[in-house]
């Protein structure tokens, strides 16, 4: 695939390489920050069951909605 992301997170929603408003990182990208979903999972004490998958997605959720706000915010004080 010559080096690009395949266009979907570990969710299941669309990449947030293309045009439009900010949606924030992807599960992928937030995962791969930490090295990998293991390794986020682990350092959140999260064991590698159903449930802890679950949360380790809500974690990521979370990330990104506090980036996209953090986003908005500064975009609103630069149009001032």
């Amino acid at each position: 695939m010559s080096g690009r992301q395949s266009g979907k997170d570990s969710s299941g929603g669309q990449s947030n390489n293309s045009g439009g408003s900010y949606k924030g990182p992807t599960n992928s990208e937030i995962y791969k920050s930490a090295g990998g979903q293991k390794n986020f999972m682990e350092s959140y004490g999260l064991k590698g069951h159903d449930g802890g998958y679950a949360e380790s997605r809500h974690i990521a959720e979370a990330f990104r909605k506090a980036d996209v706000d953090a986003h908005n915010e500064a975009q609103g004080s630069n149009r001032r």
